[in-house]
């Protein structure tokens, strides 16, 4: 999707996300788990929204609900005011292909490649031209601050430059929204406070609505609304001190 489509796809709406009476279960062994409980939560595009709570909240699953790892069960979920339950799943890959990007606690970059070819792997996915793929990987990686490292493999650099690495990856897509599940669990608090202040300043200046899953008070600093969840229920929802 190019950024005309994008622009007008986000002109059409400012409501990103609806759900309504959302749950969500699962199984644990034989144990069945009511991770999610009648959710009712509106997330509207260029919003920062980090969902807080302990371990077993259900801010994971709700993450990867929107993020459409996960399916919809009961209830509505709306994404750009598409039903997701009414989604084949060419369309449901076509939306995570596209418009969601994806950063996870422990990276996910494959280890054989260098910084470059991580970012162009799944442009390469979308079927882009090599032209603009090449000119999104420069972008991308100089947004974050690593084009000069751009040659180097994920093994040889630190915790947080694969952290950029894979924000750039997210970046590079163009998405509508990054979804963040702990990005900052596996780096020291300096690194982390970094990646923090780069998705604060992709959200600004780029209007890139960012979900993001945190225990770490120093992520809520960032955010402008914060979702708290306690045994899969929506506790508090409101403007970020």
């Amino acid at each position: 999707m190019n950024n005309k489509m994008r622009e007008t796809t986000n002109t059409n709406t400012n409501n990103l996300y609806q759900l309504s009476g959302v749950n969500f279960q699962y199984h644990l062994g034989t144990l069945l788990v009511q991770a999610l409980r009648n959710i009712d939560l509106k997330i509207d595009a260029g919003d920062f929204v980090c969902f807080r709570g302990p371990s077993g909240s259900g801010k994971t699953t709700l993450l990867n609900l929107l993020g459409l790892i996960e399916p919809p069960q009961e209830g509505t979920t709306l994404f750009e005011g598409e039903d997701l339950s009414k989604l084949s799943e060419t369309q449901k890959n076509h939306i995570r292909r596209f418009r969601i990007g994806f950063v996870f606690q422990n990276f996910h970059l494959i280890p054989v490649l260098r910084a470059d070819e991580n970012v162009e792997y799944f442009l390469a996915r979308q079927g882009l031209p090599k032209k603009e793929r090449q000119e999104r990987v420069e972008t991308a990686l100089k947004a974050v601050g690593l084009w000069e490292h751009r040659n180097k493999k994920p093994l040889e650099m630190s915790g947080g430059q694969r952290q950029r690495v894979a924000i750039a990856r997210a970046l590079a897509k163009h998405p509508h929204v990054i979804v963040a599940d702990e990005p900052t669990a596996s780096l020291d608090s300096s690194t982390g406070k970094e990646i923090m202040t780069l998705l604060g300043d992709l959200n600004r200046k780029q209007g890139v609505t960012i979900l993001v899953s945190s225990h770490d008070p120093m992520v809520i600093q960032f955010a402008r609304r914060v979702v708290e969840l306690h045994d899969g229920v929506v506790t508090s929802n409101g403007l970020a001190n």
